[in-house]
């Protein structure tokens, strides 16, 4: 059975890459640390036995993304209006050209080993017909199919906290034998991205053991404030409460 690979992409462009980061870090450091993270992501997913395809957006991204992905990678844009659509247009793709197991992982979960996406592969291999692997914010990191099923992923919005638990019913009422994969840390928030500092602590003994290697995201983590609670809220040390007990900018530090 021929083995397809997907990462899904965006330009690491101050603006569009993390954009849900940039109240905390500012757009420069957010689109800085997507770019470690699509670096750590592509070394543990070239080390799979299959083919490696980078879908990126926006189409005008490409060129940098292949550059980023360092030949290792086929790299294609991806086409839709919407996230959905331009997932339902990858795995379309891969399969029009014979591929008979598609595994499509995120780009925002460093830490996640080789292992997984392999795991992924197998279980297609082995007889499933779908495998997810959820993060821990209601999603999922990693979708794998047999065959085109868009029903699984068309008219409903990827960013909400429901897609993992709305996929599984669709399955389910697809008939479609689901594979479900460890959970993984996702990293879109603030919160999330504290997690990951946790994880990456090798003073926590709670830290996440057998996890890829990410020696660029932690290069990059080190040159970023770390993280505090102000009124039960996770916020970057940086930010400071002021007097009237508001949350306010504290001037006496700047980004690196």
């Amino acid at each position: 059975m021929r083995r397809a690979l997907i990462v899904m992409a965006k330009d690491p462009r101050p603006g569009l890459a993390k954009t849900r980061l940039i109240p905390a870090i500012g757009a420069a450091a957010a689109a800085g640390l997507y770019r470690s993270f699509l670096q750590d992501v592509l070394d543990a997913t070239a080390l799979i036995r299959a083919d490696r395809f980078i879908y990126g957006f926006p189409p005008e991204s490409l060129p940098r993304l292949d550059e980023i992905g360092e030949a290792r990678f086929r790299v294609r844009p991806q086409r839709g209006p919407t996230l959905s659509e331009r997932m339902i247009a990858a795995f379309e793709e891969c399969f029009a050209e014979g591929f008979g197991a598609v595994v499509m992982r995120n780009s925002d979960s460093p830490t996640l080993p080789a292992l997984v996406l392999a795991e992924a592969l197998d279980a297609l291999e082995g007889g499933a017909d779908l495998v997810l692997g959820p993060d821990r914010g209601g999603g999922y990191y990693l979708v794998g199919l047999r065959s085109a099923h868009p029903e699984l992923f068309r008219g409903f919005a990827m960013s909400t906290r429901s897609v993992l638990d709305e996929t599984m019913r669709r399955a389910a009422n697809a008939k479609l034998r689901a594979f479900t994969l460890r959970p993984w840390l996702d990293v879109d928030t603030a919160d999330d991205l504290a997690a990951l500092r946790s994880e990456l602590d090798p003073a926590n003994q709670h830290a996440v053991h057998g996890r890829a290697p990410c020696p660029r995201t932690e290069a990059f983590l080190a040159t970023l404030p770390a993280w505090s609670s102000v009124r039960g809220k996770s916020v970057p040390a940086l930010v400071r409460p002021a007097a009237d007990g508001d949350v306010q900018p504290n001037h006496d530090r700047a980004l690196p």
